[in-house]
């Protein structure tokens, strides 16, 4: 692990490639083209932050796909993908099109145990100065806290979390209204596992990781040792606790404390993530909308605010919770609908509409055009 790293260093965001679609900023007249390659490829809930990921991570996904016999070129023509970034280790690519080379892997590879072969190829050197510094470790705990902390340099808006019940520890990996392939998920929770596996000697053991998501690879629970629940409440990486405190092999505390300082480094260079009350109160929107826009009561809840604390913040920024869910599945809907391989009716059900109906009346009122015409419009 002590060679030389990966690691970030200018970091830079690349756009989409002509005709990909187009975004707007809710409640704004200022459109922003995906066709303009001069601006920020995406308005995240209204903020300026282009959300994207770290090349390292796109290159794995591209690597899993070669070996399953998909041709690299095709796949990146149809992701809209711009090759020349793949020589730079300190790139980010845009989200849209990082999920996009995610879901023309799976779809190409014809593989049902896509992420099972991503994750094998995420290696801790495969993550750059992150899995460096996850080596370098002295426990698994404080493994798992440092890539928790430094996860915004591998990619923006994934959070870890972690939740302890009696004796057991949930890791959970959450991504702002699950967007993405099932593989994707899997492949997440299947590389925290191998590697906690390779860095203990084989020490770790999970007591079970549970998945979303339904229809489960045949592969994972062999690949994992541990049984593999699907059709669960989270994505998560269950464990007994006192796998935290298992000892990291090869950890070096000294080269642990530079790479975290780089780290740390690299952090503040990344654009803001802007967590001011209203992000905070969109994320949470996000989060909960495939169950249906949550009350105002369950989102001060999730913030640790009373109700009325947070209808006088919210009244005081001159907004709603009414504005903002429906400025959040505005923004969602047009992401969603620039997948074309996303029924409408699932994308009515991801923005958390009761009906489809309900969703083509709201997006004809937010846009003048029906889902569909949209779509074909923004082909």
């Amino acid at each position: 692990m002590r060679g030389a790293a990966p690691v970030a260093g200018h970091l830079h965001v690349a756009h989409l490639a002509p005709g990909a679609g187009e975004s707007a900023v809710a409640g704004s007249d200022k459109r922003m083209s995906w066709h303009d390659n001069s601006v920020p490829l995406r308005v995240w809930l209204g903020q300026a932050v282009s959300m994207s990921a770290s090349v390292l991570l796109t290159r794995v996904v591209l690597a899993a796909a070669e070996r399953a016999g998909v041709r690299t070129r095709e796949l990146a023509a149809a992701a809209r993908l711009d090759l020349s970034l793949l020589e730079d280790p300190d790139a980010r690519v845009p989200h849209p099109v990082h999920l996009a080379v995610w879901r023309e892997s799976v779809a190409r590879s014809g593989d049902e145990c896509f992420g099972a072969r991503v994750a094998e190829l995420l290696v801790p050197s495969a993550y750059g100065v992150v899995g460096y510094a996850f080596a370098a470790s002295a426990t698994l705990a404080e493994a798992w806290e440092r890539i928790a902390r430094h996860s915004r340099l591998l990619y923006d808006e994934v959070r870890l979390t972690r939740e302890e019940h009696g004796d057991e520890v949930t890791l959970g990996y959450v991504l702002a209204g699950r967007e993405g392939p099932d593989a994707l998920y899997e492949a997440a929770l299947a590389s925290l596992t191998l590697n906690a596996r390779r860095l203990s000697g084989g020490a770790f053991r999970a007591l079970r990781i549970t998945l979303r998501h339904r229809a489960p690879p045949r592969r994972l629970p062999q690949l994992l040792g541990a049984p593999v629940l699907f059709g669960q409440t989270e994505d998560a990486l269950v464990l007994a606790r006192e796998a935290m405190s298992v000892p990291v092999r090869g950890a070096d505390p000294q080269l642990a404390a530079i790479l975290e300082r780089h780290a740390q480094d690299l952090l503040q260079r990344l654009p803001p993530s802007n967590d001011d009350l209203v992000q905070q109160v969109r994320r949470v929107l996000v989060d909960a909308l495939p169950d249906g826009l949550p009350d105002a009561a369950t989102v001060a809840a999730r913030l640790g605010l009373h109700v009325r604390t947070l209808q006088r913040r919210l009244r005081e920024r001159g907004l709603s919770l009414h504005v903002l869910g429906d400025e959040v599945r505005q923004e969602l809907a047009r992401v969603h609908l620039a997948n074309p391989r996303l029924p409408l009716a699932e994308v009515a059900f991801l923005l958390g509409f009761s009906e489809p109906s309900a969703f083509h009346k709201a997006f004809r009122r937010w846009t003048g055009l029906s889902p569909g015409a949209f779509r074909v419009r923004n082909s």
